[in-house]
């Protein structure tokens, strides 16, 4: 998303960013940014792709850390990249206590837009 954000006037630059990242070129990716950052004219921009360094940069261990996995787990074993399942399981949770108490969430209120009632 920092990606799309930083550079969202190149889309060809997003493509090879985010081809990048998916791919484990992590320090191909790093790099590629911080020249962006250099070359960079605009101070708004320059502000955002510094922002998106700094980010890759303090979670740069994280950024394949199932991959890190896979010398650790027997082959068998599926290796799962997601948290689709318990952010359901979550949304379940809240939905069922929120339902038996009788509240909802409701926009009324113009300085708490997800005030609840």
């Amino acid at each position: 998303m920092k990606i799309h954000q930083s550079f969202s006037d190149q889309p060809k630059l997003v493509s090879e960013l985010v081809d990048c990242l998916y791919s484990g070129k992590g320090k191909e990716l790093l790099h590629t940014v911080k020249l962006a950052r250099l070359l960079c004219d605009d101070d708004e921009k320059r502000g955002k792709i510094n922002d998106l360094a700094n980010y890759i940069e303090s979670n740069f261990d994280g950024l394949y850390g199932s991959r890190s996995l896979t010398d650790r787990v027997e082959i068998k074993r599926v290796l799962v990249s997601s948290s689709g399942a318990m952010e359901k399981n979550i949304d379940i949770v809240i939905g069922r206590r929120f339902k038996k108490q009788g509240r909802s969430w409701t926009k009324e209120g113009a300085n708490n837009p997800c005030q609840i009632i």
